[in-house]
């Protein structure tokens, strides 16, 4: 296997880490927003007191919905890109056997 379709292969496996990631982080920002609508409400505790819930996480532990879609855009054409990588080796290694033999 020559080294170009050696490395599209390696970056088709890249390219879908990384849809497999910003899937991930899509999937967390909407469970975030989801959560975010309905605030937990405050717990009574044994004595009859109430517990307010734990205060909201820091805005950069956030998942980002629009980070998410936009690397999700970018694994896919680097996707399309590495595949098209690999049908060009291949045209080019079948015109060096034509030529070889």
């Amino acid at each position: 296997m020559s080294s170009a379709i050696s490395i599209a292969a390696g970056g088709l496996q890249t390219a879908a880490r990384s849809f497999e990631t910003a899937a991930r982080t899509i999937v967390a920002a909407g469970n975030f927003q989801a959560g975010e609508a309905t605030p937990p409400a405050p717990k009574a505790t044994p004595t009859g007191k109430t517990q307010s819930p734990p205060p909201a996480s820091p805005v950069f532990d956030t998942p980002d919905l629009g980070q998410g879609l936009i690397d999700l855009k970018l694994a896919e054409i680097s996707y399309k890109a590495q595949v098209e990588v690999l049908k060009v080796a291949s045209s080019l290694e079948d015109e060096a056997i034509d030529l070889l033999a």
